[in-house]
């Protein structure tokens, strides 16, 4: 994904396991974490994060879901 600015991850807590579920490559971080919440409205158990792929660093981790059921 040449040129993108964010890679944005959805991850399944299992007890202590986590396993990223849904990752894509984007410029517009919050319309992704928009739709992952979305699909994921009936769980508890994930949690989001956007890494900067210029800097290589987690800018923001543990997103609650806005949508939860």
């Amino acid at each position: 994904m040449e040129g993108k600015k964010y890679v944005v991850q959805a991850i399944l807590i299992d007890g202590d396991h986590e396993r990223v579920i849904n990752s894509t490559h984007t410029d517009d971080y919050e319309y992704a974490l928009d739709v992952f919440m979305r699909l994921h409205r009936s769980s508890h158990s994930y949690i989001y994060n956007v890494m900067d792929l210029a800097t290589k660093q987690v800018t923001k981790y543990g997103y609650k879901n806005i949508y939860q059921e």
